[in-house]
């Protein structure tokens, strides 16, 4: 019996171990940062050409040939970085194209996971390592083992283990609030909020004073790690050029249309704080990367353009960008400032109905996957 026993754990057994969760970028989303009104360095998240075609979708172009050569009015860092890939807009000759722009973080090759299986669990029963008789191959984005049970079980454990360490396990809760406030009652406004008796008070509070107009809202539930968007507000459509169009013994123009996004954007990611980190007293910490940005339309002037009895009209369209990006240390379970942003509206000079916008956010761990 006990040869058996002996034999029995030398027995090599085949397992395939898939490993797309770790292969996967954590970025999965095309926005990277490049959000209306940003200045962040980077590849733009959409590439134009020619006069622009029908929106629609998240991030939904015209079709057509680049030949459009459209009239724009409107400045493309603010407006035209939105969205990449997406739903197709509408079909229109001569259009331009938008094309989306998928940019992965933390992509790693599946031979990584092989050298740290081989260095870091049972080295010595390799056959890599000359030692031993286990092998592993990949396929894909698969690891074939074959080892003994107990190596396995070692496999198993170490995997577990690195999974925790680069993606996280925690899911989280994450409310902010734009409020609108006049500069002189900044401060008032910080100290009501930020002293309430409790995080529910200082919820109702800030739901209070975010529901008049000018004032947003937003709420994410984040996976750690992970980036996450949102986006709300109305799509207005902007006359940006004219396409002549020539059909039997008459001759027209068709306009060529843009969809902007008027309203919010925000993308956040959350990472938990290292133990050594943390503060001594108070509560836990997290880090929050936050990129937000409100998109405004402060004023339109429509003229003619064209040549024929029938020109189509221009629209040429005033736009505010408020554009917020930072890496926070934000207290679980406590309302906590996050910054404010000067309004554009009216004349700032004058003061003529002027009001910032405070920032405000709660964070909050809704549990692990475990």
């Amino acid at each position: 019996a006990p040869a058996a026993q002996q034999a029995q754990k030398t027995v090599l057994v085949t397992r395939m171990y898939d490993m797309s969760p770790l292969l996967t970028g954590q970025r999965i989303f095309p926005f990277r940062g490049q959000l209306p009104g940003s200045s962040a360095d980077g590849k733009p998240s959409l590439s134009l050409s020619g006069g622009l075609g029908g929106g629609g979708g998240f991030g939904g172009g015209g079709m057509g040939s680049t030949a459009g050569g459209g009239m724009f009015s409107i400045p493309p860092t603010q407006v035209l970085q939105q969205f990449g890939g997406g739903g197709m807009g509408g079909i229109m000759p001569m259009g331009p194209t938008v094309s989306g722009d998928y940019q992965v973080d933390h992509v790693q090759d599946i031979s990584v996971f092989e050298g740290l299986l081989l260095e870091n669990v049972a080295s010595e029963t390799w056959q890599d390592n000359g030692e031993g008789s286990g092998t592993i191959r990949t396929v894909g984005t698969v690891l074939i083992v074959r080892q003994t049970e107990e190596v396995h079980q070692q496999v198993v454990a170490f995997l577990n283990d690195l999974t925790d360490g680069i993606l996280g396990t925690d899911t989280y809760d994450v409310q902010l609030w734009w409020v609108p406030v006049a500069p002189a009652e900044r401060l008032t406004v910080m100290q009501d909020v930020l002293s309430a008796d409790s995080v529910e008070a200082g919820e109702a509070t800030l739901t209070e004073l975010s529901s008049v107009a000018g004032g947003l809202y937003c709420r994410l539930q984040c996976r750690e790690r992970v980036v996450v968007n949102s986006t709300s507000g109305n799509w207005q459509p902007i006359i940006v050029g004219i396409t002549p169009v020539v059909g039997g013994n008459s001759m027209g123009e068709s306009p060529q249309t843009l969809h902007v996004n008027v309203g919010l954007t925000v993308e956040a990611r959350l990472m938990e704080v290292p133990e050594y980190l943390q503060p001594k007293d108070g509560n836990e910490i997290v880090s929050l990367e936050l990129s937000s940005a409100i998109v405004d339309r402060l004023d339109q002037v429509t003229e003619k353009i064209g040549n024929t009895s029938g020109a189509a009209s221009l629209d040429r369209f005033e736009f505010a960008a408020h554009a917020q990006q930072d890496v926070l240390q934000i207290p679980l379970n406590q309302v906590t400032g996050a910054g404010t942003m000067t309004s554009l509206k009216g004349n700032p000079q004058a003061g003529a109905g002027r009001q910032d916008l405070q920032v405000f956010v709660l964070v909050r761990r809704l549990g692990s996957d475990d």
